[in-house]
């Protein structure tokens, strides 16, 4: 803290400050609140000083829903940053910061999250095997439940599309099928009304041409339809690492 005098001699003391730095991808604007005060509108990019100590950090979206709530320490002439986000319009999602977390040697880390505006706010997932040349496909007895909107599921780890295979099976994929919380089921594969609007595991930017990456972790998101004709939910890999 910086001091001065003043003529009486009574001692001024004057704030020092530090910076926040928030940064990330928006579907709309979010309201910025410091210590539930309105501060800013987070449209893009944001620099806001603060005076040193630590201060609520708020972001409320056009309807005065809560999103992020969090505290945060500044100190003198230092930036604190919110970065790397993804605003969905419904919750604000943030990379994995457990360096540590890691699947078994081989083996492959992968969450969830619901982008499609078409589909419900929470859906039950399951995982299945698919070949193609000749096609079969083989449930893997996996479910996720519970995946939204606003957050990430919870892992689920994955070993190399091996077993099952079926004989002269060329190419061997992760899908997903998927209910509302009534058991309809919305995203398929098989012969129902909902034919082939199945999501898969997307094909890795790390290792392009594959959806089985060793000792990757992958968040990924389930969009929309690929067009009007082509119904499978378009995967979008949204944050994505190798284990060391």
């Amino acid at each position: 803290m910086l001091s001065s005098c003043k003529k009486g001699g009574e001692i001024v003391v004057y704030p020092s400050f530090g910076n926040l730095s928030i940064s990330g991808t928006l579907s709309t604007y979010l309201l910025v609140h410091i210590d539930n005060k309105i501060t800013d509108t987070l449209k893009k990019d944001l620099n806001i000083k603060l005076e040193e100590g630590a201060h609520k950090i708020s972001f409320f979206d056009d309807k005065s829903k809560l999103i992020l709530d969090t505290v945060m320490d500044f100190e003198k002439g230092k930036t604190r940053f919110l970065s790397n986000f993804l605003y969905t319009g419904k919750g604000m999602l943030f990379p994995d910061n457990d360096l540590t977390r890691k699947p078994a040697p081989g083996k492959m880390l992968v969450r969830f999250v619901l982008l499609d505006e078409e589909l419900p706010d929470e859906m039950n997932l399951d995982l299945i095997l698919y070949y193609t040349t000749p096609v079969n496909y083989f449930s893997m007895n996996i479910k996720i439940n519970g995946v939204r909107k606003d957050k990430f599921s919870n892992y689920i780890e994955l070993a190399a599309p091996l077993p099952l295979a079926p004989v002269g099976a060329r190419t061997a994929q992760y899908v997903l099928e998927g209910y509302d919380l009534n058991g309809q089921k919305l995203m398929s594969i098989g012969a129902t009304s909902a034919a082939n609007t199945f999501g898969y595991i997307k094909y890795s930017a790390i290792g392009a041409g594959t959806t089985y990456i060793p000792n990757n972790i992958i968040s990924l998101g389930i969009g929309a339809k690929i067009s009007a004709t082509n119904k499978i939910h378009n995967p979008i890999v949204i944050f994505e690492r190798v284990a060391n």
